[in-house]
This record gives C-alpha cells, sequence and structure tokens, in this order.
C-alpha cells in the first residue's frame, strides 16, 4: 500500500469512527484538500528542502463534533491536564496554576508557584501534565519561561499539590532547556509521559535568526522533542 493509500485509509477509519451514520463516505473531502493552505509569500527568505515543505496539502474532516462553554474566567489559559477524578489542571500564561471542575467552576491561584517567569510575548506558564502515580503521590510537572541571568528559557519544575489544594509543596525545577536566549517567542513547552515511564518534551527554536540553527544542533536542547527520566 503507498503512502497515500494508506493516509486515506486512516482518514476514513478516523471520520467513520467518529460517527459513520452522520457522515456518509461521498461527503468525505479529498485528501489533497488545498482550501486551508496559506498562500501569503513567505515571511523568511530560507529555501525548502524539497517542494511543497512549507505549502503541503491541507487534511479537512466533516466528522460531527460538540463545543461548550465551561468558564470564561480564566486568565490567559495555556495548558491542561486531566485529574484522576474529572477535574483539571490548569497553567495561566501569566505564572499562575488553578483547578477546574467540569462545572466550569475555578479555584484560586495555587499558592507557591515560582516567580521568576517571563510573561511578555509568547512566553508564561506553558504546558503541564501529572505524574502517572499522582492519585497516590500528587505530583505534576510543568513547562515556564524561567528567567535566568543571560536571559530566559523553558524550564522542566516538578510540584506537589498540596493536601488542602490550595498550595505547591517541594517545587524542584527537574530540566533547563539551554542556552538561554533574550528573546520571548517559541517556547514550545508541551509535556507528556509515556507508557514507561518517560517524559517528553517539546522546546521551540526560540524564533530569532540566530536561534533556529540550533534547532539542527545536537549541542543544544533547543528547537527539540526531549526524552526525559
Amino acid at each position: 500500500m503507498t503512502t497515500k493509500a494508506l493516509a486515506i485509509a486512516l482518514l476514513a477509519l478516523i471520520i467513520n469512527g467518529c460517527n459513520s451514520k452522520d457522515v456518509p463516505e461521498e461527503q468525505t473531502p479529498p485528501i489533497n484538500d488545498t482550501s486551508g493552505v496559506e498562500k501569503n509569500p513567505p515571511n523568511t527568505t530560507y529555501k525548502p528542502a524539497f517542494a511543497g515543505q512549507t505549502r503541503i496539502a491541507a487534511v479537512t474532516t466533516t466528522a460531527p463534533y460538540e463545543t461548550k462553554l465551561l468558564s470564561s474566567s480564566l486568565n490567559s489559559p495555556w495548558g491542561i491536564a486531566a485529574l484522576p477524578d474529572g477535574r483539571f489542571l490548569i497553567t495561566e500564561k501569566r505564572g499562575s496554576i488553578r483547578i477546574a471542575r467540569a462545572d466550569g467552576s475555578l479555584s484560586p491561584a495555587l499558592a507557591g508557584a515560582p516567580t521568576d517567569v517571563l510573561t511578555s510575548g509568547q512566553a508564561g506558564y506553558l504546558g503541564i501534565t501529572i505524574d502517572p502515580g499522582f492519585a497516590s503521590n500528587r505530583i505534576f510537572y510543568w513547562v515556564y519561561s524561567r528567567l535566568v541571568p543571560d536571559g530566559n528559557l523553558p524550564a522542566l519544575t516538578r510540584a506537589r499539590l498540596s493536601d488542602d489544594e490550595t498550595s505547591l509543596e517541594d517545587v524542584q525545577v527537574i530540566y533547563e532547556a539551554k542556552p538561554a536566549h533574550g528573546g520571548d517567542a517559541h517556547y514550545g513547552g508541551r509535556v507528556k509521559f509515556d507508557g514507561n515511564g518517560y517524559l517528553y518534551m517539546s522546546t521551540g527554536e526560540r524564533s530569532d535568526i540566530n536561534t533556529r540553527p540550533f534547532a539542527q544542533s545536537l549541542e543544544t536542547a533547543t528547537g527539540k522533542v526531549l526524552r526525559l527520566t
């Protein structure tokens, strides 16, 4: 089976799995739909590595979905992690973490969160995930743009949610994605566990001309997906 045929087969399985009776096969859009592809001029002079690298065809779907507003009271929410009891831990970009219930009610910002954070531009508190043993150890992890003497960088941080759920305990920065940089864009910051206990963290290339080449260098943690113990 060719790559294109496999992609079409997978798309059909996803659509049919969502609700096949509501999405007749004849309504499935073509895999090479270009209606959602950006057509503005490139914003750099970088030469694409191959034809179509920066203007790849879009994939659309008519699978039905429903949205429901739970809360409009969060202050620039960025990351969300589901707790075992159905509630959520949510990072707010400007440097706070809150607990949300499924009905939309929110806790106050948890006390004890690090304050050495840059919040301008795209910087701030970013991705968040819970420890696989959260139900017993109450530990979670998040990434934030940490201020350091020579700039700022994505910092992976671990903390324990207090028993009364009002504060963070044993807060530790356990990894810093170096080198630091003075800009405030392109941090990455997503963080997730796999099934083997490894923690994966994405880092951005920090946007600037002089930092973008770091994404192709194994000597830096910039512009990577990192697997951490």
